[in-house]
């Protein structure tokens, strides 16, 4: 299994330092203030794999490989205990996910493409009768970003219960990473009406509910390093400890 990457001494010990650094800050921070947290039983998650590819030829890129497993082995490792339930945003090739034996859901139809339909296509399911157990907030993370905080789930629902927002999001010194956000089932009308407004990305939405940011301070280019070509896994390889395995 994937283990967190404070826990190996081997790894470069500035890369090492800085990241343990900037997570000692966040936790304390996270710790000094409890009130109100939402319980992860409340939470769902969706990792969304339903893009084309494009810069990759079209290929499946979370069943690419990295280090010898696929990408999609290591988002699911350090998501599965973020949250209470799991499932997957798939639309080809489904089959070729069935051995993470986890459930798949397709895209609604919609005039939108991109990830927003992928998020109203996974809270429909979650809140539908056939998902259980029953939950509140829909955790999501893109399926090409295999380095990310192995707590960023808690994080983002303390804010969003410190703040009683709709939603809550990543961001990494000025880069913000719409993908890693938190949801509030109560989105869905709006995010449904956006759609219908040709409206795709969650970063489109944003401004139209009570958003708010949980930011990242982090220099370390493997942290949400998102893998959108060749040239980018290689450099993940580079980046990634290969120690680390699933």
């Amino acid at each position: 299994m994937l283990a967190g990457l404070w826990n190996y001494p081997e790894i470069n010990a500035n890369y090492h330092h800085n990241i343990k650094k900037t997570w000692t800050v966040i936790l304390a921070i996270f710790n000094n203030d409890s009130t109100g947290v939402i319980p992860k039983s409340k939470i769902a998650g969706i990792i969304l794999a339903g893009g084309k590819a494009s810069r990759m030829g079209f290929v499946d890129k979370p069943l690419l490989p990295l280090h010898g497993y696929p990408i999609i082995n290591w988002i699911i490792d350090k998501t599965k205990h973020q949250v209470d339930t799991l499932a997957l945003s798939v639309n080809r090739n489904q089959a070729a996910y069935g051995y993470l034996n986890l459930p798949i859901i397709a895209d609604v139809e919609s005039a939108s493409p991109g990830p927003l339909v992928g998020i109203v296509s996974a809270m429909k399911y979650f809140i539908s009768a056939e998902a259980l157990p029953r939950t509140s907030y829909l955790a999501c993370f893109p399926a090409d970003v295999p380095y990310f905080p192995e707590n960023l789930t808690e994080l983002l629902a303390h804010e969003i219960a410190a703040n009683d927002a709709d939603v809550a999001f990543c961001q990494n010194c000025d880069q913000i990473q719409p993908l890693f956000s938190l949801w509030s089932y109560s989105t869905l009308p709006r995010l449904e009406e956006a759609l219908k407004n040709g409206l795709y990305g969650p970063k489109q939405v944003f401004p139209l509910l009570h958003s708010v940011a949980f930011k990242v301070y982090s220099t370390d280019p493997a942290l949400f390093l998102n893998i959108n070509s060749k040239a980018d896994l290689v450099t993940a390889e580079k980046l990634i400890n290969p120690l680390i395995s699933c």
